[in-house]
């Protein structure tokens, strides 16, 4: 005869499993959270080339080249996010203490402000020297396929805002 505890058993460790399963998934996206809250992962001049305005131009770059801009980055230390992050931080701290001041003090406000858009100038200055070598070390089609992805990319992003005006 059957036990009627079998049926049971056979829920509770399908129960089990699933919970198990579920447990592995909320530690596997904490863990993966925590990683990128402290930069883990491989090192990549994303920061720069976010500040920079150039993220995206380097997302329509096929993969050697965006390795390629990647290796030149570092090579010139624009690629080093410790030192990226250091100003960015010691900039904002400066600013929130202009901000916070009694008295306030407008002028000094304006001078940070100014710093801020030259440091990002210059970040932007030198990836547009990287990505100009990289971009004449590509062959003509290859520069071609680029633009192409630079025009869909800019005719969706000039849709995107008409379509926010409405």
């Amino acid at each position: 005869m059957d036990d009627p505890a079998q049926p049971r058993r056979r829920r509770t460790g399908l129960f089990l499993g699933l919970s198990l399963a579920l447990n592995l998934v909320v530690i596997g996206a904490i863990i993966g959270a925590l990683l990128l809250a402290r930069g883990g992962g491989p090192e990549r001049p994303g920061a720069e080339l976010r500040a920079a305005g150039r993220l995206p131009v380097a997302a329509m770059l096929p993969p050697d080249a965006r390795a390629e801009l990647r290796e030149g980055l570092r090579a010139q230390g624009a690629g080093d996010k410790a030192a990226y992050r250091a100003a960015d931080r010691a900039h904002a701290e400066r600013l929130d203490a202009a901000l916070r001041a009694e008295p306030f003090d407008p002028a000094l406000v304006a001078e940070l402000f100014a710093e801020r858009r030259a440091f990002r100038g210059e970040r932007a200055a030198a990836v547009d020297l990287v990505l100009v070598e990289v971009l004449a070390g590509m062959n003509a089609d290859d520069r071609a396929a680029f633009a192409d992805r630079m025009r869909r990319h800019n005719r969706k992003k000039s849709s995107r805002k008409s379509e926010d005006r409405r």
